[in-house]
């Protein structure tokens, strides 16, 4: 096999991992913003504070274990070719919904900035969304 073949071959394992481990700010992210969402709709201080601490516990506790845990498996996944497949949609659902939440879950519409803080994510859902297209 020339190099170029080997190249293609492992072209979708190198893009799976590479958009996973570029994937997680991203996804912590859209967590703070969940967190800071969740202060912010509180009436008071010593309630926006108990929400903190409330969210701080459930991140340390679980969240933290989930995320590493989600991750890791969507890792995986990529290397096997089999579920490969399974492992694309499960990254593109995690890039959706977070870069759901950077966009949407705000008062006012992003500005030009952000969207250029957010190429990287939709590139890899497009990278993703080709992924999951049957090859012939």
């Amino acid at each position: 096999m020339s190099m170029i073949d080997e190249l293609t071959r492992r072209l979708p394992l190198l893009l799976h991992v590479l958009i996973t481990m570029l994937a997680i700010p991203y996804v912590m992210l859209a967590c703070v913003f969940l967190i800071i969402g969740r202060m912010a709709a509180q009436r008071g201080l010593w309630d926006a504070f108990d929400a903190f601490l409330n969210s701080l516990n459930l991140a340390m506790g679980w969240g933290a274990l989930l995320f590493v845990l989600v991750l890791t498996s969507i890792l995986v996944a990529g290397f096997f070719e089999s579920l490969r497949w399974w492992g694309s949609l499960a990254l593109l659902t995690l890039l959706i919904s977070t870069l759901g939440v950077l966009i949407f879950y705000r008062p006012t519409f992003p500005t030009l900035g952000e969207f250029l803080f957010l190429t990287p994510a939709l590139l890899f859902v497009v990278i993703c969304v080709w992924q999951l297209i049957p090859k012939k």
